[in-house]
Formats: structure tokens, C-alpha cells, sequence
């Protein structure tokens, strides 16, 4: 294989070293080896650049086997998060591993226009207001281990490296990203807070006419609590198309019947609703609660700072090699200028 290196290095010293130098491109920490036993990184634009000896333990073809467990992984498990990637909610940021907070400029709206036959009088000279908010970057992660005795064998013979203990380490920081987004995180940093959906303090509350999983809660009640649910969106002004998340409890309730003897489940009456995209199932919504997202980025953002990343990380120096799947993704709420919010949290009674 023909290799367009750059003879730069690797940066020295440790993990956290090498990203303050690359600044933060976490690819520096995915040292790979050739046959011959040299090492190298991937660099920009499709490059590749010499680390240092004996930095690396895997070789590029079981990075890549292990990057397409993560991605499969990810694909599956990421429901709510996959739909704000799909709907266009994302913000991209390059470097977020060198933050630890991310600001945005919010401003006043202006009043609406005048009207008279000659535009002689002087319409009203409003001034904007400007004001910033923020909110916290941590980064999820989980350790896992590749076993150098395995590993050597399935080289040995083959079979090509195991990719099991990424997996399960994957599904550990993806389950993690899932429930944040729901949830919310459970702690502060700087006096700023992260929240979810069913924790923004902003977000629109209401009843269900009863839990979807008793008997007397008819087909017809189910649809009236997603009614009802939009038009707490379209009260703030939030006419464009939403989605709903039940919680797992509910998935059969979603599959019965709408009325009887009727050729449409729930489920199929719901997604008649005007501006409803999907309806879909979350296992990290408590049973009775219902959850509609008015999808715009003026309610809820997904800033992504890194997709789930396995990484090879050093500690003690160097003398010791440990393997972890890492991701920088929250989510940002927001309120017009009127404090209208596109979230609605419906409870049952």
C-alpha cells in the first residue's frame, strides 16, 4: 500500500497534550501501525502523518472494523437524537473538545409594521436588545479493553479483530446521549444547566385524558391528547410540523384498534394529524408521558461537537494504553422573543 505521509509526528507527551497541539482534532488519537511496525495517524484531507514509534496497537483495517461497530451501533440506538440529525436540527462544532461552553447571541423582536395611505408620519424607531446565553460541553465516554493475546491470535489467524467490548462501551455512551436528551444531565457547571425534554423549565405542561394503557382510555381519547398537544404548540405560535415520543408502555396501546372493529389501529389514525411527521416509541420516557417536539431550531438544537469516536487514550505516561468510545453532544432549548416555547410535556392525570 502506497502511503502519502507527512513527516511532522505525532505530538508528544499525553492524551490531552496531543489534542492541545492538534487543536483538539481527536484523529491524533487514533494511532494505527503498518506491517513493518510503523506508526501513523490519519491527518486532513485524506493525509496521513508518521507518529511515533510504539504509540500505536492496532492496525488501520481493525480501526475501520471497529469505527463500523460504532456507526452500527449508533444507527440503532439513536432514536432521538438520529431525528434532529435527519430533520436538519444540528450544530456543527468543529473543536468543541478545546470548550467547555457554548454562547449564542439572543435579540428582541421588533413590533409589527405601520399602515397609512401617504407613509408620511413617522413610523417608530425601535432598538434591538441584545443578551447571551449558554450552556455546558461535557463529553460522554466509556473505557473498554482489547485484549493483546486476543488480539494477536485473530492476526494469527484471520478471524479479524473482536469487536464485542466496543460494542457494549458504544451502547453504554449512546444510551447515555439518549437519556440526556429526555432527561436532562445531572449537574451544572459554571451556573448553566442542560436540560431535556422533559426538564426544560420553558416547556408547555398539560394533562392526558387518561393513561393510554387503561382499559377506559379509548382510541378516540389518544387521538384528542395529541389535538390537544398541537394546539398548545400552535397557542405559541409554533405551526410547523412536530413529533411525538411515547414511552414503551404505550406501544401496544399504539397497535390496538382505533374504535371497534375499525381497519385502523391508533397508531395510523395519529399520523393523520395535520403537521405530525411520526409518532415513535422511547425507552427513556417514564410510563404516562407524552412528549411533542415542534421541529425548528428555534425550539431545540443538537450541538454536535463529536459523534460517538473510539479513541485510544494514554495514562502514566505513556506506559499504559486504554480504549474509549467518546462523543461531545448536547442539546439546546430556546424561546422566541415572546417566551414561546415548541415543547410539550403531557402527564397523565
Amino acid at each position: 500500500m502506497s502511503l502519502n505521509v507527512i513527516h511532522e509526528g505525532l505530538p508528544a507527551g499525553g492524551a490531552l497534550n496531543k489534542l492541545v497541539m492538534s487543536n483538539w482534532d481527536p484523529r491524533v488519537l487514533r494511532p494505527w501501525m503498518d506491517d513493518d511496525g510503523r506508526c501513523f495517524y490519519d491527518g486532513q484531507a485524506g493525509s496521513v502523518r508518521a507518529a511515533m514509534a510504539g504509540t500505536a496497537t492496532l492496525r488501520k483495517d481493525e480501526w475501520l472494523k471497529i469505527d463500523e461497530t460504532v456507526i452500527e451501533v449508533a444507527q440503532n440506538r439513536l432514536r432521538g437524537i438520529r431525528d434532529l440529525q435527519t430533520y436538519g436540527l444540528v450544530k456543527n462544532l468543529p473543536g468543541a473538545m478545546g470548550m467547555t461552553v457554548y454562547a449564542w447571541e439572543t435579540i428582541t423582536d421588533l413590533s409589527g409594521p405601520e399602515a397609512n395611505m401617504d407613509m408620511v408620519s413617522r413610523a417608530r424607531n425601535e432598538r434591538l436588545e441584545y443578551d447571551m446565553e449558554s450552556i455546558p460541553l461535557p463529553v460522554l465516554f466509556k473505557d473498554y479493553e482489547i485484549n493483546a493475546r486476543f488480539l494477536a491470535v485473530s492476526r494469527r489467524d484471520g478471524s479479524g479483530i473482536d469487536t464485542i467490548a466496543a460494542r457494549l462501551a458504544t451502547q453504554k455512551v449512546v444510551q447515555g446521549m439518549e437519556d440526556r436528551l429526555f432527561n436532562g444531565w445531572d449537574f451544572t457547571y459554571a451556573g448553566y444547566t442542560l436540560y431535556g425534554y422533559r426538564t426544560y423549565p420553558k416547556r408547555n405542561t398539560g394533562n392526558l385524558l387518561g393513561s393510554w394503557t387503561a382499559s377506559a382510555t379509548t382510541g378516540v381519547m389518544k387521538l384528542q391528547d395529541i389535538l390537544n398537544g398541537r394546539q398548545k404548540l400552535r397557542d405559541n405560535k409554533m405551526f410547523g410540523n412536530f413529533i411525538v415520543y411515547v414511552p414503551s408502555t404505550y406501544e401496544i396501546a399504539l397497535a390496538e384498534d382505533y374504535k371497534s372493529e375499525s381497519d385502523k389501529t391508533v397508531k395510523q389514525r395519529i399520523l393523520e394529524v395535520d403537521g405530525l411527521v411520526d409518532i415513535k416509541v422511547s425507552d427513556y420516557l417514564p410510563n404516562d408521558e407524552i412528549i411533542l417536539v415542534h421541529l425548528d431550531k428555534t425550539t431545540v438544537t443538537l450541538i454536535n461537537g463529536m459523534d460517538p469516536t473510539p479513541i485510544q487514550w494514554d495514562t502514566e505516561g505513556g506506559t499504559r494504553l486504554h480504549h474509549k468510545i467518546l462523543a461531545l453532544s448536547v442539546v439546546k432549548f430556546a424561546t422566541d422573543s415572546a417566551g414561546n416555547c415548541g415543547l410539550v410535556h403531557l402527564v397523565a392525570p
